[in-house]
Order: structure tokens, then C-alpha cells, then sequence
């Protein structure tokens, strides 16, 4: 019986796990949303300004969520949407407009991406 109950929490704690790093893609995606697209627009208008502080608001997000992701998610995609937001602020405070909708563009794919291969559906389980 020990063995039984040994078994069930094991399921149950890998069952909250995988919960939690679910719930905590879903909070960055749904807070990185906005600031995505705002930074779309800027890019498409030419206000770099607004573009830069929508940036730093998304390196600050970013650096607050990473921690947490670092222990439930591949680390190559959280590299890379890590280097994709640092250079965002360069090309912001640079003026250069082309590199920052492309760059835009790949964090976009990257978040994507991210949610993608680490939520569970069958493709991704089998």
C-alpha cells in the first residue's frame, strides 16, 4: 500500500508541475501580447521611442518570468528569445528600423514556438 501511495503522489507532483510551467507560458504569453504588438505598430510607424520603452518593458517581463522557465522548458528557445529581446533594445536605441521589426518578428516565432513544443497535445507527445 506504501508503494501505491508512493506512486500516486509522484503522478500528482509531476502533474502540478507541469501545470505550474503551463500556467507561467500562459501569464508571459498573455502579458507579452500587448507589448508585442505595440512594438509592431511603433516599428511600422517609425516611433522608435515608444518602440524602446515597449522593449524595456518586454527585457523587464522577460527577465522575470525566465528564471521560472529555465527549469521546465528546453533551453536553446530560451536563448534565443532571450538574445532576441536584448538585441531589441539596441536596435531601438539605435534607430534601426528594419532590424527591429525583424527582430520583432523572430520573438514573435520564438513565443510561439516556445508554447507550442512545450504544451502537451499529441503531436508533441508522440
Amino acid at each position: 500500500m506504501k508503494r501505491m501511495i508512493i506512486a500516486i503522489a509522484i503522478v500528482l507532483a509531476i502533474l502540478c508541475s507541469g501545470s505550474y510551467s503551463l500556467w507561467k507560458f500562459h501569464r508571459l504569453r498573455m502579458e507579452a501580447a500587448p507589448l508585442i504588438e505595440t512594438m509592431d505598430q511603433a516599428a511600422d510607424n517609425g516611433a522608435l521611442e515608444q518602440a524602446h520603452e515597449a522593449a524595456l518593458r518586454f527585457w523587464e517581463l522577460w527577465m522575470d518570468y525566465e528564471p521560472d522557465l529555465v527549469r521546465f522548458a528546453r533551453r536553446d528557445p530560451l536563448e534565443e528569445i532571450g538574445r532576441c529581446a536584448a538585441r531589441l533594445t539596441a536596435f531601438a536605441a539605435h534607430g534601426e528600423e528594419a532590424e527591429f521589426a525583424a527582430a520583432v518578428n523572430e520573438l514573435e516565432y520564438g513565443l510561439k514556438e516556445l508554447w507550442e513544443s512545450e504544451f502537451p497535445s499529441v503531436h508533441n507527445l508522440f
